[in-house]
């Protein structure tokens, strides 16, 4: 496999480090959290949301800032620092009374708040000719299943045995820690810390760069996590199999890395709009048959239209980010772009909800229906509007 890093060694050591970090925080906060709550502490799944809002909503509003200020910091240092919070965060939410969970939340998001941006722009920077978008995405590749990994395998194991999930919590953040030891002497391989401007005078520089991806990173990130706590709930009323659903999940997944490394050359050496306009085309027919009465093949055609999209929608929308953002904005632009992802990921829960209590279990599929129809009008009128 031709992989796109000039030090593929390094890349993947970043990308296993940020795995293991998001293992963490989906296999805490969606795994465990609620089950824990619930069950052992006893409270409300209102405060369990609470909490989980609060950590993502400051990690979206402390993002840019963030970036900023660590922008001259060893790349080493801050993962070191990052896994230590965490531990200690996790540490924390075991053994601390339940009045200091919105702290706790807290400081995990600042832990989180820079890796994403730093790692983006690391891999960048390391990146063969005519391989940035690749290198973003291939990164993705590897982390996307440690995080569905972490939700799953941690929920499954806390709906049985608590304290073995807990356990397993402990042992990752653990590891995650010793990586970052080894990792402690990374750096950006060129040391390029031109002075640094004033944060709201490089703040309005990037999102001047970015203004027209603003809107897409928003729905984007949002259409997906309305069904961060409806999905399960909602197959559930399909009364599907085990074995069913494992099949399911297993062709989508096939699917899906079948479609993306053509996408991911094409968004690289050609033009990513046309990939990205092919992937919101397909996450449309995908939710707009999952919002309908549902049958076999309901299901099938709409998992094979968005294993499609996801699988055209990350090496697009990479390789558009890469070709936007201007050569000397480093982090700050993706940190920008991450501060409205995270954004619309707090937001999509408690939406999603909302559109299911009015809706029903088809409400959140037909909210993602209009915004993804409104999403690919966007992109049609913005490549007219560029001319491209």
């Amino acid at each position: 496999m031709n992989l796109p890093w000039k030090q593929p060694k390094k890349a993947l050591a970043i990308s296993a480090y940020l795995g293991f970090m998001e293992f963490l925080r989906s296999g805490f906060f969606v795994g465990f959290l609620p089950i824990y709550g619930i069950d052992v502490l006893k409270v409300h799944l209102t405060y369990i949301g609470l909490t989980t809002t609060t950590h993502y909503l400051i990690e979206s509003l402390i993002k840019m800032p963030a970036t900023w200020l660590l922008v001259r910091v060893k790349l080493g240092n801050i993962l070191v620092g990052a896994s230590l919070l965490v531990l200690l965060s996790l540490v924390g939410f075991l053994y601390l009374p339940i009045y200091a969970f919105p702290l706790l939340s807290a400081t995990w998001a600042l832990a989180m708040t820079t890796l994403w941006p730093k790692l983006a722009s690391f891999l960048t920077k390391i990146a063969k000719e005519d391989h940035k978008g690749r290198a973003v995405t291939y990164s993705w590749i590897i982390i996307a299943p440690i995080i569905g990994l972490g939700g799953f395998s941690v929920g499954l194991i806390a709906k049985e045995n608590i304290p073995l999930s807990r356990n397993l919590l402990l042992a990752v953040a653990i590891l995650a820690l010793g990586i970052a030891l080894l990792l402690r002497n990374l750096d950006f391989p060129e040391k390029t810390h031109e002075k640094r401007t004033a944060f709201f005078r490089a703040f309005i520089k990037t999102a001047s760069n970015i203004k027209y991806l603003l809107l897409p990173a928003f729905i984007q990130n949002l259409v997906p996590h309305l069904l961060t706590n409806t999905l399960f709930p909602y197959i559930k009323t399909l009364s599907l199999s085990n074995v069913e659903l494992v099949v399911y999940i297993a062709t989508g997944a096939i699917l899906f890395f079948l479609i993306f490394n053509i996408g991911s050359k094409y968004s690289d050496t050609r033009d990513p709009f046309d990939v990205l306009i092919a992937s919101v085309f397909l996450a449309l027919i995908g939710f707009a048959l999952f919002a309908q009465p549902v049958s076999k093949a309901t299901i099938i055609f709409g998992v094979l239209a968005i294993s499609f999209a996801m699988g055209l929608l990350i090496p697009g929308w990479n390789a558009l980010i890469v070709k936007t953002l201007p050569s000397t904005d480093k982090g700050e632009g993706w940190s920008a772009i991450s501060t409205v992802s995270s954004i619309a990921i707090a937001a999509g829960p408690l939406i999603g909800a909302v559109a299911w209590d009015i809706l029903g279990p088809n409400g959140p599929f037909t909210l993602g229906t209009l915004l993804l129809a409104i999403l690919l009008g966007y992109y049609l009128l913005l490549k007219v509007k560029m001319g491209i």
